[in-house]
């Protein structure tokens, strides 16, 4: 399901979307419903960068906070990194062959900084790049789609738990493809 991108999202957790973007370390929301407020905070933060008047929200909590789920809370972490993937940041973790790099890029929230960690990626011979925290509306999977078409990329969409782009082959039935 989709994020709805409307004024009323971002308005209903302008309490939350406040706090974060003054903070300067980790904030704790008690919950009973933790993932329902996780969604909501996450389709809050991708609606709030429709409107120009909400972007800042977006332009700053964004890239500085993920959000973790909890039995009876939500956690915002605080990750203060600088925007885009930060050169030598991949976690390379060798697998059986050791010719197939693959890489983790945690800061990366955004379609622009996915971007970054694939032109990155290429540069040091990655075959799988995961992004935990890249939760990206349908309107940025298809501006992401359009420039894996012009690299050896795809991606799969994990939905709420992030993406992977990938240059393996076999993986056609799970890749994102724009719906027809």
């Amino acid at each position: 399901m989709g994020y709805n991108l409307s004024r009323y999202s971002v308005n209903r957790n302008l309490p939350q979307l406040d706090l974060l973007l003054t903070a300067k370390g980790d904030i704790r929301f008690e919950t009973n419903a933790p993932r329902k407020l996780c969604y909501k905070l996450r389709e809050a933060l991708t609606a709030s960068n429709e409107f120009s008047d909400l972007k800042h929200y977006y332009n700053t909590i964004n890239p500085t906070f993920t959000f973790k789920e909890e039995p009876d809370a939500v956690i915002a972490v605080y990750n203060f990194v600088s925007p885009g993937v930060p050169i030598g940041e991949m976690d390379v973790r060798q697998t059986e062959r050791p010719s197939e790099q693959k890489g983790t890029v945690e800061s990366a929230r955004t379609m622009l900084d996915v971007i970054g960690g694939g032109i990155e990626g290429d540069k040091e011979g990655y075959i799988d790049i995961l992004f935990p925290n890249a939760v990206l509306s349908k309107d940025e999977q298809l501006r992401l789609w359009a420039w894996a078409q012009t690299t050896d990329w795809e991606f799969i969409d994990h939905q709420e738990k992030g993406m992977t782009l990938t240059k393996r082959e076999g993986f056609e039935k799970i890749v994102w493809r724009p719906e027809e």
